[in-house]
């Protein structure tokens, strides 16, 4: 038996459907001496497309729609050994020719051609009933938008491109779409786009806007094969993902090795460190329907290899009773830490410890910005670190990170604050970030009434804790050092309204500390607050 050569075409340009009044007049040729068998499952965006009514589906020679070599016969479903399907008896001359397939759609009466090709090849069977030949007419994309920003890319290729068409089943639910040099904002009324972004372009990720979460919203057209190249640029690209199914992160880049530096979509992002030659990073596969922005070395040109096996990334460890951290949905910006967690003078290391570490904004337990991976060891290169991908959608923001001790089943503050800044990264595997957490749980809040300055800061002898409450009647101070080792605490119970606690720069045992910085941490029965002091030699 030959070999049959399947051969799938790249279709640059979206074939229109032609519009037919009644059904076509397809004539197979007469006089071949040939003939092989296809059966196939033909789908229409998507949907199955059966032979119901006064749908057809035919193939056609290299000599187009004259060249009609076989009119499919529906054979309906026989359950339980197989659905319907068509049954193709392809008729020709030469082995070698090129067959393409369209259909006749009764309810939009239109002529539509499908993606697939084959090569005539005689006394040969593709498909069977049981698992039959997959035939498709274009491709439909779902995407679920929520409120705010989303990131989004496009695998199929619209049949009319314009922002106007593509966007228009959402009406005033949408507000603004970009890519990486263009944006349109949308106003009503008057109903209408304003901007330089006019049409949806290939191998471009997406920005969009919404003034209302959307559970489906589809884009049909025809499918852009995954192996279509997509040139990138020096620095930051706003890419698509072609391919229809996921796959891991090393095999989606394989082709720029080496020349891609640092990947995001809208939550996650990873970074290539070479040697070893390795992505760390919270952002493990790449996915359909999602958005990248991607950060090369060098001009190169990316391809994506064809995808047989869908990729699912690892689920989050299961706690038993961990906080209710969620990320804030909606944003459009990321920057990049990674850093090691000091706690009660250790590491404090995550994995299968359940340990978790996150960063949040101006909106405290409410506002958090990212939940850290832990990455392990990998000698003799680094160390275990924790890697965030911090989003946001305004520069200038104050970024706090607070710990989760799973032994304790508490919450600590980090002592260090970071401004958010789009697109950059501190700290990196071999030389992370420090930060570093107070061994005091964070449970209680400032009460109103309650006041505490410590001067003069920073000090070269004596610091003045000067602390007000109404409402307490017991307090405690204890400073820590930047490794967040108890250097000396003091207690007070008196129930005077104003305190005033002085500190002479010694630790418990009335040995004078190093000059450097320090952090303090009060305690009342209503309140907690803690603050970095610096003390400077005489």
């Amino acid at each position: 038996m030959f070999k049959v050569f399947l051969i799938f075409i790249c279709i640059i340009i979206f074939i229109s459907g032609i519009v037919c009044a009644d059904p076509p007049v397809w004539q197979p040729i007469q006089g071949t001496q040939y003939s092989m068998v296809v059966m196939a499952e033909i789908y229409l965006y998507n949907d199955p497309f059966i032979g119901l009514d006064a749908n057809m589906a035919a193939a056609f020679g290299p000599g187009g729609e004259s060249d009609c070599r076989s009119l499919g016969v529906w054979q309906p479903s026989n359950p339980p050994y197989w659905d319907g399907y068509w049954y193709i008896n392809v008729v020709g001359n030469s082995n070698g020719d090129e067959l393409h397939f369209e259909i006749y759609n009764e309810n939009s009466s239109e002529i539509q051609q499908c993606v697939e090709t084959i090569i005539f090849q005689n006394d040969t069977t593709i498909g069977s009933p049981d698992a039959p030949y997959t035939l498709s007419v274009g491709s439909k994309q779902i995407f679920q938008l929520g409120d705010a920003w989303n990131w989004i890319t496009f695998n199929v290729q619209p049949q009319n491109p314009s922002i106007d068409s593509v966007f228009s089943q959402l009406g005033s639910f949408i507000y603004q779409i970009k890519n990486q040099t263009q944006s349109a904002t949308y106003y009503d009324p008057p109903g209408s786009w304003v901007g330089n972004l006019t049409e949806i372009i290939d191998g471009s990720a997406y920005l969009i806007n919404m003034n209302h979460p959307v559970d489906s919203f589809s884009v049909t057209g025809m499918p852009i094969e995954s192996i279509t190249p997509i040139q990138l640029l020096e620095n930051w690209n706003w890419i698509a993902y072609y391919p229809h199914l996921s796959q891991s992160l090393d095999d989606a880049l394989s082709s720029i090795e080496y020349v891609a530096y640092q990947i995001k979509n809208q939550t996650e992002s990873a970074t290539f460190y070479d040697p070893p030659g390795v992505w760390v990073g919270n952002l493990e596969i790449m996915e359909p329907n999602v958005g990248y922005k991607l950060n090369v070395t060098e001009t190169c040109e990316l391809i994506y290899p064809e995808v047989s096996e869908k990729i699912v990334a690892n689920t989050r460890i299961n706690r038993p009773n961990p906080p209710n951290w969620q990320i804030i949905p909606g944003t459009q910006y990321s920057m990049i830490l990674m850093a090691q967690i000091t706690y009660d003078g250790t590491n404090f290391e995550g994995g299968i410890n359940q340990n978790m570490a996150a960063a949040f904004g101006p909106g405290g337990l409410d506002d958090c910005r990212s939940i850290a991976s832990w990455q392990e060891a990998f000698p003799p290169y680094w160390d275990g670190y924790w890697y965030f991908t911090i989003v946001g959608n305004d520069n200038g923001e104050d970024i706090t990170f607070k710990i989760y001790n799973s032994e304790t089943d508490s919450i600590y503050n980090c002592v260090e604050t970071l401004t958010f800044q789009d697109n950059t990264t501190i700290g990196e595997p071999s030389s992370p970030y420090q930060l570093t957490a107070l061994p005091i749980s964070v449970s209680q809040h400032l009460t109103s009434g309650s006041s505490v300055t410590c001067y003069p800061n920073p000090y070269s002898e004596i610091i003045n804790f000067n602390f007000a409450d109404a409402k307490c009647n017991s307090l405690s101070l204890s400073i820590f050092d930047l490794r967040g080792r108890l250097i000396i605490s003091f207690e007070q119970d008196a129930l005077s309204e104003s305190r005033i606690i002085q500190w002479d720069a010694t630790d418990m045992d009335g040995y004078s500390i190093k000059p450097g910085v320090y952090f303090y941490q009060i305690t009342t029965s209503n309140y907690k607050k803690s603050g970095k002091i610096v003390y400077l030699a005489n």
